[in-house]
């Protein structure tokens, strides 16, 4: 067992309280990220690298929320879930990424009820490479 892929228990000041992370992408920061757990985003977020794998959820959100994805690096690969009854999350990419369907820095809506998993194959370039109930929208 490797203690130095080994994060916390989610006291960190760098990490969401009460989230076990484990960091799997060794020495490569652009990789790392924390296992398949839920993590709460219920403000306006910006991810990184460190969100690898991760599967963000709004349950707690108090308003549609805007998150701002990390820049997009081959091997990244982040899971969203709109788990609130009736706010909306928009995901976007980072800069002039773009999100494939959706133009150069357009986000991706995700409605109450609807999970995207996104994925990074080229720099600068995110695919939905799984839904379930997206209706495909992206901001105009």
């Amino acid at each position: 067992f490797d203690m130095t892929e080994w994060v916390g228990d989610g006291t960190g000041s760098s990490i969401t309280a009460g989230t076990v992370t484990r960091f799997i992408g060794g020495n490569n920061p652009g990789l790392q990220g924390t296992s398949s757990v839920p993590i709460n985003l219920s403000v306006n977020t910006t991810l990184s690298g460190l969100h690898n794998r991760a599967l963000c959820h709004n349950n707690s959100a108090g308003a549609t929320c805007t998150h701002t994805l990390p820049p997009a690096v081959p091997g990244l690969r982040i899971g969203f879930a709109g788990v609130h009854a009736t706010h909306v999350m928009n995901i976007e990419p980072n800069g002039t990424d773009t999100i494939k369907g959706g133009g150069a820095g357009k986000y991706l809506i995700l409605d109450p009820g609807e999970r995207v998993t996104l994925e990074a194959y080229a720099t600068g370039s995110w695919v939905v490479s799984a839904t379930v109930g997206w209706a495909g929208d992206f901001e105009l």
